[in-house]
């Protein structure tokens, strides 16, 4: 759509205004010119601007928007403080946005362009839009930034407690496995342990025999042989016993191991989707921000 200064641009090509007569006359002329122009680019822009064109005191043309009407009467004049009157005392373009929507329902934006004649000011040109759809996406915008801070921050906090759960993993991983070697060590130790019971109760066997053998000499060394016997019976049934145990240990590190793999695994999975997520996130973020300055009004 082109801009307030290209239509007035245009609209001074079409008058020719290379007119000898009086100055007076000759602003008429031209404002003239300019509010015949005005209702066809009106309807060639589909009516999406409010027009309103003054001369030094008055408004000589007003058509409303589809969306705006100011009931701005023929030869009503120009209001003072307002963006037109502004224009015309500073002989400046005067931009304003108006939030408040009490008035007209929507807020909007208003353009007076001063209108110069070979340096001369005759008038203005006032074109005023709604932008309440601009407003509408800046806050969108404003929300989706603010919600995407927020599950930023909390897929952050995720991503480290993944981190660290995935840390105490590994060192969980790494004592289980430290145990299972200890398990095995201490399966060593047992396993010597009863092969001394074994040969500890055939030595004892042997003494027996030989006790009995000696005859009544050999008596009182009949009783220590038996005590070897018992204690190498006790031994065995101490190291059956830790046998067991250590069994069903192990068995309990085997199954601790087989679950930590499979949580370091999920561990793993879980700090990639998330990564994944906050890498979507950003791309959402980024996303706020492009809208946010398609929205923004200069």
């Amino acid at each position: 759509m082109p801009c307030i200064e290209e239509l007035a641009s245009k609209s001074r090509i079409v008058v020719g205004i290379k007119l000898h007569q009086k100055s007076g006359v000759y602003m008429s002329t031209y404002l003239k010119t300019l509010c015949t122009i005005f209702p066809i680019i009106q309807e060639a822009t589909g009516h999406e601007y409010l027009i309103a064109i003054s001369d030094l005191e008055k408004f000589i043309f007003y058509s409303a928007s589809k969306h705006l009407d100011f009931k701005i009467k023929h030869h009503e004049p120009v209001k003072p403080g307002s963006g037109t009157m502004r224009a015309l005392e500073t002989s400046q373009k005067v931009v304003a946005n108006i939030t408040d929507t009490t008035l007209y329902g929507v807020p909007y934006t208003v353009t007076s362009l001063p209108i110069h004649d070979q340096g001369e000011l005759v008038g203005c040109l006032t074109a005023i839009r709604p932008v309440e759809k601009e407003n509408q996406m800046k806050d969108m915008a404003a929300r989706l930034s603010t919600a995407m801070e927020q599950m930023k921050h909390t897929m952050d906090t995720i991503y480290s407690m993944s981190e660290q759960v995935s840390t105490s993993t590994e060192r969980i991983n790494e004592s289980a496995r430290v145990s299972n070697d200890s398990v095995k060590r201490t399966t060593e130790i047992v396993s010597t342990i009863s092969q001394l019971s074994n040969q500890t109760k055939i030595l004892g066997l042997n003494a027996n025999i030989e006790a009995a053998r000696a005859g009544e000499a050999g008596r009182g060394f009949v009783v220590v042989a038996k005590e070897i016997q018992r204690l190498a019976d006790d031994s065995g049934n101490s190291t059956r016993r830790i046998n067991d145990f250590i069994g069903e240990l192990g068995k309990n590190v085997q199954t601790i191991n087989k679950e930590i793999e499979e949580l370091s695994s999920f561990s793993k999975e879980t700090t990639s989707t998330i990564q994944q997520m906050t890498d979507m996130v950003n791309e959402l973020q980024t996303m706020s921000t492009d809208l946010h300055k398609l929205a923004k009004i200069d």
